[in-house]
């Protein structure tokens, strides 16, 4: 186990790596394998103009952080909240922010005026953002209320089913990185959840609907087998023994529905 590559990138096995540093690695990955299934050209099209994370994957992130990372979440993700800015005609800004920001980034520590709470965080919409505070701004994924709810109920439901409980208690590693070789392409993935003892990856995914039929069609449309094919190949690279790689399915919409499903060799 390494840190995360500063410079040039190499094999090896990186903890605590975040998302987007990850996401920034030039090594193939099973995100670019689906574009490349249809024509080198989708593929190049595709690492070109990357997508903004839609509303599903922002949600999916969300309720990554909190089953396997909870104590970030709050560093991670922010509920936006009405704008603090004041308009022309005096009354406060009816939009939502999309900015935040801490009170201790505004005044330095101890300068905040009477009544402002060192933990206060302030919100601006993208009209009433500082663009002279912008590398002051807190680097967050912002989400919706509704969003959040969703996000710590779905949570809740995986945490608290029997057989996932059972696996993410015996993940000794989780959100590890792992960079590897093949042939003469770098390759890399990221494990929500590694069990050496149980020789087992986890996989967390979020979906509408976790019954077997529509879930092995949406692991066929996605590649989730050839992404499980690649995680197992990157561990046994590393002399990593795995013999199993289990998808915790969970549900987006009440009663936020749990399945359980395992990939093998």
């Amino acid at each position: 186990t390494m840190n995360s590559p500063t410079k040039v990138l190499e094999p090896g096995i990186f903890p605590n790596v975040a998302e987007d540093e990850y996401f920034s690695w030039p090594a193939v990955s099973n995100s670019r394998l689906g574009p490349l299934l249809k024509s080198p050209a989708h593929c190049k099209w595709a690492m070109d103009n990357p997508k903004e994370p839609t509303e599903a994957m922002r949600l999916g992130s969300a309720v990554d952080t909190l089953v396997f990372d909870p104590t970030r979440f709050i560093d991670k993700f922010g509920v936006s909240r009405q704008c603090e800015a004041m308009t022309q005609k005096r009354t406060r800004c009816s939009k939502n922010g999309t900015r935040r920001i801490s009170a201790t980034k505004i005044w330095p520590e101890g300068d905040a005026p009477d009544g402002i709470s060192e933990e206060l965080v302030q919100w601006f919409c993208s009209t009433h953002a500082d663009p002279m505070l912008e590398s002051s701004y807190d680097l967050i994924t912002v989400l919706s209320q509704e969003a959040s709810d969703t996000a710590y109920e779905m949570a809740k439901s995986v945490v608290e089913h029997p057989g996932a409980s059972v696996l993410l208690d015996a993940c000794e590693e989780t959100q590890l990185s792992l960079v590897w070789k093949e042939g003469g392409l770098l390759c890399k993935g990221r494990l929500d959840g590694l069990s050496r003892e149980l020789k087992t990856i986890i996989d967390l995914k979020t979906c509408q609907d976790a019954s077997p039929e529509a879930f092995s069609r949406k692991i066929a449309d996605l590649g989730y087998h050839r992404q499980a094919a690649m995680y197992m190949r990157g561990c046994s690279f590393h002399g990593i023994e795995v013999q199993n790689y289990v998808i915790i399915a969970v549900e987006s919409e009440p009663p936020y529905v749990v399945a359980l499903y395992t990939l093998t060799e």
